[in-house]
Order: C-alpha cells, then sequence, then structure tokens
C-alpha cells in the first residue's frame, strides 16, 4: 500500500497544481466568431458583393478602396484583441482571402478586392520591348472545332482537353501558326492527383509544353520535361524545385471576362507581366480578343514568354511602336 500510495502522488500532485481545461463547445466558438465578422465588416469602409454559406462555411467577398492587404492586416489586429483565430493571405497579387476559425475549422472565408479603375493604362513608354505583357489563355479546347480562334493576328496560348474529339486537330493548328499548346487539366482533380495518368494525358495532346490546372499537386507531377504550369489563382507558395516554371493566371471563373483583362492589365503595370485565363465559350471571348489585337499599351505574348519576361525585354527586342 505504501508503494502505491507512493507510486500515485505525482498524479495527485499534478492534479492539484494544474487547473483542468475546459473546452467551449462549438455553438460557442461559432456563435463567438460570428459575433465579431457581422461587428466588424460592417465598421469597415467596405461593400459586400456576395454572401452565401456553403457546408458550414459563411463565404463572403467585399470590395474595398483601401488596400487590401492592409485591411486585411488591420481586422487581424482587432481578431487577436477579441481571441479569434483569424489568418490572411494575398491572392493574385491584389485580393486578399481571410479565413476566421471556430475551433478546428474555418467558419468565415472572406475575400477583400479592391476597387479598380475602369481603364487602367501604362506610363507611356519610347519601344515595345517597355511595354507590359500579357499574354491570354484559351482554355477548354477539344469539344468542338474553333478555326477563328486558330487564326488570330495575336500570339496565343492555347489549353486543349485530353481524349476531346477534336484534341489532335485543334493542337496541330495551334502549333502550325506557332501558338504556345498546354494541358487543360482543370476541374479533372482524380487525373491530376495521378502522375501516370497525368503523363497519360500529355501523350494524348501533341505538342503540349506545360499544364493549365487549378489544383494540381506539385508531388503528382510527371517525370518529362515541361515548359510551363498554369495555376489558376494561386494561393498556396511555390516549391523552389518548380518556381521557374510556375506561372499564376488571373481567370473568369469568379467574375466577367472584361473585369479579369482590367485586373490583369493592373497586374501587369504593377508587375511587368500578367497571365489570363479564359474559356472558349465565354460571352466575352470576342470582346477580349479585339481588345489584345488593337491593344498599343500593352504587349501580347505567348505564356511561356511571361516566365523569362526579363529576357524577353532586352536591347533589340521589338520595334519602336508605330505611331509613337
Amino acid at each position: 500500500m505504501i508503494g502505491v500510495g507512493v507510486w500515485r502522488a505525482p498524479v495527485i500532485v499534478s492534479r492539484l497544481i494544474t487547473p483542468p481545461v475546459h473546452t467551449a463547445p462549438p455553438d460557442v466558438l461559432t456563435g463567438q466568431v460570428d459575433a465579431f465578422i457581422d461587428a466588424t465588416m460592417p465598421s469597415l469602409d467596405v461593400v459586400l458583393l456576395a454572401a452565401e454559406e456553403r457546408g458550414g462555411i459563411r463565404h463572403g467577398i467585399y470590395q474595398t478602396r483601401a488596400d487590401p492587404l492592409v485591411l486585411a492586416q488591420q481586422i487581424r489586429e482587432r481578431a487577436t484583441a477579441e481571441d479569434v483565430e483569424l489568418y490572411v493571405s494575398q491572392v493574385d497579387g491584389l485580393d486578399a482571402e481571410i479565413r476566421v476559425y471556430a475551433g478546428p475549422g474555418v467558419r468565415h472565408q472572406l475575400l477583400l478586392v479592391p476597387a479598380l479603375p475602369a481603364d487602367p493604362k501604362p506610363p507611356r513608354v519610347r519601344t515595345l520591348r517597355e511595354r507590359p505583357l500579357i499574354a491570354l489563355i484559351l482554355s477548354g479546347l477539344g469539344d468542338a472545332r474553333r478555326p477563328e480562334v486558330t487564326h488570330a493576328s495575336i500570339p496565343l496560348t492555347v489549353a486543349v482537353q485530353p481524349y476531346s474529339p477534336f484534341a489532335l486537330r485543334l493542337a496541330r493548328q495551334a502549333a502550325l501558326r506557332w501558338d504556345e499548346v498546354l494541358l487543360d487539366m482543370t476541374g479533372m482533380g482524380d487525373e491530376v492527383r495521378d502522375r501516370d495518368r497525368l503523363g497519360q494525358a500529355f501523350g494524348a495532346v501533341p505538342f503540349a509544353t506545360g499544364v493549365l490546372s487549378d489544383a494540381l499537386p506539385y508531388s503528382t507531377l510527371p517525370d518529362r520535361e515541361m515548359g510551363v504550369i498554369v495555376q489558376l489563382e494561386a494561393r498556396r507558395t511555390v516549391p523552389m524545385a518548380i518556381r521557374s516554371q510556375w506561372v499564376p493566371t488571373q481567370s473568369s471563373h469568379r467574375r466577367s471576362a472584361l473585369e479579369t483583362l482590367t485586373r490583369t492589365r493592373i497586374l501587369a503595370i504593377q508587375e511587368g507581366a500578367a497571365t489570363m485565363s479564359i474559356d472558349i465559350d465565354d460571352p466575352d471571348l470576342a470582346a477580349v480578343l479585339a481588345w489584345a489585337e488593337e491593344t498599343r499599351a500593352f504587349r501580347m505574348a505567348l505564356v511561356s514568354e511571361i516566365l523569362r519576361a526579363d529576357q524577353t525585354r532586352g536591347i533589340g527586342v521589338g520595334l519602336p511602336p508605330a505611331g509613337r
């Protein structure tokens, strides 16, 4: 008995010294973060553009005249003071995403977007090589013939769906006019997550030198040479192993193509180069192509040129702009 008492003594003493931890019920945590967001967002100079709840997560898009990232950091400071778990990340160089947790799960996922000028224009330059670069990626090709796409007067990157009826024809047409060909794997989660199946998909689209994806796990990339890895509105950090191949791109899945074009132009002005993906069936495709053919403030390029933008701005690249 003495031995048993001595053995249990440390346990008894530790319970007396360390108070028990009482975990708040999930409904209390959810109510706390809901109350914080409901009180914070209306007090800011923001406009609610969209809101919905899916799977227990409240999604919202807010437009702000302030810098979205700066505003998001201010909201984070308020959350820290209120003991609310909140994280901030930048999206596409323009937006800021806020994730608010209730216990182990996300309760609010909010996007702060800037109020953008209707017609952003870069500073005047003396030569063509100094203009900001913009690459257009036409996605969703393969289900029907699109001869007008392969006869545009600007450089284009086309993303062709593997195993589609006209994949071979469209890839060949694009290659003959020196367009760039990508493998369109958007929305194909299972295919992208299997390295062998992704490699087979490359074999189904000749001339493809890269992949367009919305959820590409970098660990499943096939063992083959790839020119570019294009990611739709990527949020995560890019591994060093593929950083020289990785290109983020704006897409119109959450907004109109013309709004997306405005965002792309602003990013091109800020960064010197930007990429936009637009579906072949988008109703604004003709307007986007018409703008690309007529612009004199930007220089249209292939997506691989965005990767080496510094090289394409070297001495001897391009000619003086016409009419300047």
